[in-house]
């Protein structure tokens, strides 16, 4: 049987409630635990150079495309569904496609 296209989204690509990982389930959650802080991290000193400098309402989006990838790492701790890779690439393509931009603000100077 094809799933509808909701059942598709939410099928688990990987359970991490269960046991399917064997011995890699805690390091996977430990890696996506420090990766999620990471990129909030990076988030928030984003969000502390707009407030230093104010350039562009664009720094702030690109803030909240590092927050927003982040908190797919917090949610990715209880598993993978197609629905938060989609997510996921949204936000990577946001990322990319503020980057140059955010680049071209601030030139060589990184914060």
């Amino acid at each position: 049987m094809i799933p509808d296209a909701y059942g598709f989204l939410n099928l688990p690509l990987i359970d991490t409630r269960g046991d399917s990982l064997g011995f890699l389930r805690l390091p996977y959650l430990i890696f996506n635990a420090v990766e999620a802080v990471c990129w909030l991290a990076v988030s928030l000193v984003i969000l502390w150079r707009f407030l230093r400098h104010r350039k562009s309402r664009r720094e702030v989006y690109y803030a909240l495309a590092f927050l927003a990838f982040g908190l797919s790492d917090v949610i990715e701790t209880n598993g993978t569904t197609a629905l938060l890779l989609l997510f996921k690439g949204a936000c990577l393509l946001a990322i990319a496609g503020f980057r140059p931009a955010i680049m071209a603000l601030h030139g060589s100077r990184r914060f």
